[in-house]
C-alpha cells in the first residue's frame, strides 16, 4: 500500500491548538481548585482532571512537534495565583467540571471527524473517552450529594441546598 501522508490540515491544527489552550488554562484552573478543595471526594476528581490535562497538554506538544508545527502560547502559572484566597465552595467546582466536561464532548466529538492523521484522531478519541469519564464521575458525585441539577428544571430545594455550600455567596 502506498503511503500518502501529509501536512496536518488546518481542521487538525485548528483542533490541537484549541486542545492546548483549552488544557493550559484546565491546568491553572484545577491546580487554584485543588489547592482550595476541601471535600475529599472532590479533591480526587481534581487530581483526575488534572492528571488528564497535563497528559493532553504533552500529547498536543508530541504531535505537533513530529509534525514540525509550532506550539501556541499557553497559560502558565504566571496566568493564576494558586495561594489566592478561595472564591467558590466545592460544589461550585464540581458544577465546573460538569460543565467543562460537556464543552469538552461538544469540542472534541467535532473535531474527532474533520481529523485525517491518525495521531490526531488518536488523542481526539482518547480525549473524547476521557471526557465523557470525567461526566460520568462528576455527575455521580453531584447525585450522591444530591446536587445534580438537570439542564431542563431546577427546583427551590435545588437552589437553597447549591446556596448553602457556597460560602462565598
Amino acid at each position: 500500500m502506498t503511503d500518502h501522508s501529509t501536512r496536518l490540515t488546518s481542521s487538525e491544527i485548528t483542533a490541537l491548538w484549541s486542545a492546548y489552550q483549552n488544557n493550559t488554562m484546565a491546568v491553572c484552573v484545577f491546580e487554584y481548585f485543588e489547592n482550595n478543595v476541601e471535600d475529599m471526594e472532590v479533591r480526587s476528581i481534581l487530581e483526575y482532571v488534572l492528571e488528564i490535562s497535563r497528559k493532553n497538554v504533552q500529547q498536543v506538544i508530541d504531535i505537533l512537534q513530529m509534525e514540525k508545527q509550532i506550539i501556541p502560547v499557553g497559560f502558565t502559572n504566571a496566568d493564576v495565583n494558586v495561594n489566592a484566597p478561595r472564591l467558590y465552595s466545592d460544589a461550585i467546582y464540581l458544577y465546573y467540571l460538569k460543565q467543562m466536561s460537556k464543552v469538552a464532548l461538544a469540542t472534541y466529538g467535532v473535531a474527532l471527524p474533520t481529523s485525517a492523521h491518525s495521531e490526531v484522531r488518536d488523542f481526539l478519541s482518547k480525549a473524547l473517552s476521557t471526557s465523557t469519564e470525567l461526566y460520568n464521575k462528576t455527575a455521580d458525585i453531584l447525585l450522591h450529594k444530591g446536587l445534580f441539577l438537570s439542564d431542563h428544571h431546577t427546583s427551590q430545594h435545588h437552589i437553597k441546598a447549591i446556596l448553602s455550600q457556597n460560602k462565598a455567596i
